[in-house]
């Protein structure tokens, strides 16, 4: 009897090329995943791929251990819950700077890895135009009035009067920009603002212009609160200038130098000079 053939199923394997068993894929399979464990443990392991050292450069107002704290977290913790991140190849550079910015405020941060185990971390503060004095703790605002950092490089002590009131002394900012005091002690947060972009642009324009032209220094500026638009300006000679942020900044230090040249006489007599009302100007 004939055997029918089916010329309808195709079979196209080649018997000079016979296909892998099931158990040699396995095998294949178990192999190569083997090797990548070998692998990996190797790198994992391997002390030339190990982060040991840390070091910080461009800073001037951040303190280098601040830096290397926040770095050496990260390195203890694991990327992807994983690999630790001690090791060279697992180390997240863009956490890193994230952090660093978010923390201290940081114009740029960048990061190398030399060698592979060790991290150099250079950084480019932004530059305060003001310190602000706020429960009794300073801090550095930029242009907008946003808080920098807090500054503990310079003390602030409060000294309590007879009557009572409370007065703040600090030493001077080396930095010798406009210092401002929050009488209200307002809660300051890095990253946030304090003071309104007025009246900080407002204080620097008046700091700068009697810087050059004043026979006198400025030691400080008082604000009632941090959003207070009258501003108080204490003098090394003992009398007080009272100004307005929402009125011309340099109108205003043109008056206070025009009373002290042509209207007082002895300044160790005047109390204050109030120039917070336009063309009524004010003086004791």
């Amino acid at each position: 009897m004939r055997k029918k053939r089916d010329y309808h199923k195709k079979r196209l394997s080649n018997p000079y090329f016979p296909k892998d068993k099931p158990r040699h894929r396995v095998r294949k399979w178990f192999l190569c995943v083997s090797i990548l464990i070998i692998a990996l443990v190797f790198i994992l392991r391997w002390d030339r791929l190990t982060i040991n050292t840390v070091t910080v450069s461009g800073n001037e107002f951040t303190e280098s251990f601040q830096i290397e704290n926040i770095i050496r977290e990260q390195l203890e913790s694991r990327r992807w819950l994983l690999f630790p991140q001690r090791n060279a190849l697992f180390f997240s550079e863009g956490a890193a700077k994230r952090q660093l910015k978010e923390q201290f405020q940081f114009e740029s941060v960048r990061i190398s890895v030399k060698d592979f185990s060790s991290i150099t971390i250079d950084v480019t503060e932004r530059r305060p135009v003001a310190a602000v004095i706020t429960n009794g703790v300073r801090y550095h605002v930029d242009g907008r009035g946003v808080v920098i950092r807090e500054f503990s490089g310079v003390p602030v002590i409060t000294e309590t009067t007879e009557n009572g009131t409370d007065v703040i002394r600090s030493g001077q900012d080396s930095l010798s920009v406009p210092e401002i005091i929050d009488q209200g002690n307002d809660d300051a947060t890095i990253g946030e603002q304090l003071i309104p972009e007025l009246t900080v642009a407002f204080i620097v324009t008046v700091h700068s212009e009697l810087k050059g032209r004043a026979d006198f220094e400025v030691v400080r500026y008082i604000l009632g609160g941090a959003k207070d638009t009258e501003v108080t300006m204490i003098t090394s000679e003992g009398w007080e200038a009272r100004l307005n942020s929402l009125e011309k900044p340099l109108a205003q230090t043109e008056a206070v130098l025009m009373v002290l040249r042509d209207k007082v006489a002895d300044r160790d007599t005047l109390e204050y000079i109030d120039v917070r009302y336009g063309d009524k100007i004010y003086y004791q």
